[in-house]
């Protein structure tokens, strides 16, 4: 799991970039479950995302198992139907070159049970 912490001030331009990553991976995590389309949350966030003036320039995130980096691949390139059971990352992020990167990171079950209890950990 990665976390972020601000140490010292946090620049002003800063907050509302977290606070708008922070939003759309909570919003991605109720969204996570059996049936729903992989395409569907990344479409999701990348629409929040430029309605903002950014963009998501990497996946959302990607399933977890024998290797840490495997399908299934939330993109907007593949159309992946979530199976309860799967383990998968939620990482939506935003990047501005020479100046910051604000990304979350979850890597959740979705069994939505299992999912609350791993989340708050």
């Amino acid at each position: 799991m990665t976390r972020t912490f601000f140490v010292g001030s946090v620049p002003e331009e800063i907050k509302p970039v977290y606070d708008l990553v922070l939003k759309n991976q909570k919003q991605t995590l109720e969204e996570m479950k059996d049936g729903e389309s992989t395409r569907l949350l990344t479409k999701m966030v990348e629409n929040d995302f430029k309605l903002n003036g950014y963009d998501l320039i990497h996946s959302l995130g990607h399933g977890i198992g024998m290797e840490i980096h495997e399908a299934p691949y939330i993109s907007y390139r593949t159309d992946t139907q979530l199976k309860e059971n799967m383990v998968v990352s939620n990482e939506p992020g935003i990047y501005i070159a020479g100046k910051f990167r604000s990304k979350n990171r979850r890597h959740s079950s979705n069994n939505k049970i299992w999912l609350y209890k791993f989340n708050k950990i």
